[in-house]
């Protein structure tokens, strides 16, 4: 037999603000780091340059999450409404 699904409840952040958000930023240097360095004998660029590239785009991270504070949810560097709406099925 089929089970009732519970409700969707808002769950609370599992870590404070500031550590969401470092978590944002530090994998964003480290995607975008990986990223360039893949693409950096294409694109004839030294590892400092990748490095500093990187840096832009985890500064643009800190930004995004300074907003999403003010944005989204309360208490987390998430865009996104806790909890996010279901799609339509169909």
């Amino acid at each position: 037999m089929n089970q009732p699904v519970p409700p969707l409840v808002t769950p609370v952040p599992a870590h404070p603000w500031y550590l969401d958000a470092l978590e944002r930023v530090v994998w964003t240097f480290v995607e975008t780091f990986t990223a360039t360095l893949i693409l950096a004998g294409a694109l004839d660029m030294s590892t400092l340059k990748a490095a500093g590239l990187s840096a832009v785009a985890a500064v643009l991270a800190v930004v995004k999450a300074i907003a999403a504070k003010h944005v989204g949810e309360g208490g987390t560097a998430a865009t996104l409404p806790t909890p996010v709406p279901e799609l339509p099925k169909g």
